[in-house]
């Protein structure tokens, strides 16, 4: 695998972005919203997301091509993330996979190629668009419990995956909260809208 950090290759790269963020800044908040969700959803519909037990990261062989592509710079300084996602594949979880999307349609968000991203980064770039709350509750149905909400949802969430027949696979949990998301609005609620549980 081939990353371009530098050079006619990444100028490519980052007109596809530049031309992408217009169109994302020239939308309402709401439309932003929607549009971070749909986004997921198509990139994890796509296989550009890998629904994963992390906050986000890079496979190790896409990890190891960003690492020597970084050292083969003169200039070590921070780059945008998006440029990064734009050429490979990632691994998310529920907050990851709006970070990502977020990051994809706005930008403005730089890391040093060698190191990673935390939970608290994230939920600061989500905060134009989710609160806490919705993150928390995302998280803990898409962990199956394990995650933020302190409310009564931790039973829903190891039920919510069993609507779609017991099948249950990360990806698939993944895509049913996304498009639980979309179907109210852009906020998450286990109880109402698509893939709905009773509660």
């Amino acid at each position: 695998m081939k990353i371009h950090l530098e050079g006619k290759a990444l100028q490519k790269v980052n007109k596809r972005i530049r031309d992408r963020n217009r169109r994302f800044r020239a939308k309402t908040k709401q439309q932003q919203r929607l549009a971070v969700i749909k986004d997921a959803i198509n990139q994890l519909k796509a296989g550009k997301f890998i629904a994963a037990s992390t906050y986000f990261e890079f496979p190790a062989s896409t990890a190891n091509a960003i690492y020597w592509a970084n050292n083969r710079r003169e200039d070590r300084s921070a780059v945008e993330l998006c440029s990064l996602v734009e050429q490979a594949k990632c691994e998310v979880c529920g907050i990851g996979s709006l970070f990502v999307s977020a990051v994809r349609l706005d930008d403005q968000f730089k890391i040093y190629p060698v190191a990673g991203v935390n939970r608290s980064q994230e939920v600061r770039k989500l905060t134009p668009w989710f609160d806490r709350k919705q993150l928390d509750l995302i998280e803990t149905h898409y962990e199956g419990g394990k995650g933020g909400a302190s409310d009564n949802s931790w039973y829903a969430s190891h039920r919510y995956s069993k609507v779609v027949g017991g099948k249950e696979t990360p990806k698939k949990r993944l895509l049913m909260i996304l498009e639980n998301m979309l179907s109210n609005n852009g906020k998450f609620n286990p109880h109402k809208g698509a893939h709905k549980v009773e509660k």
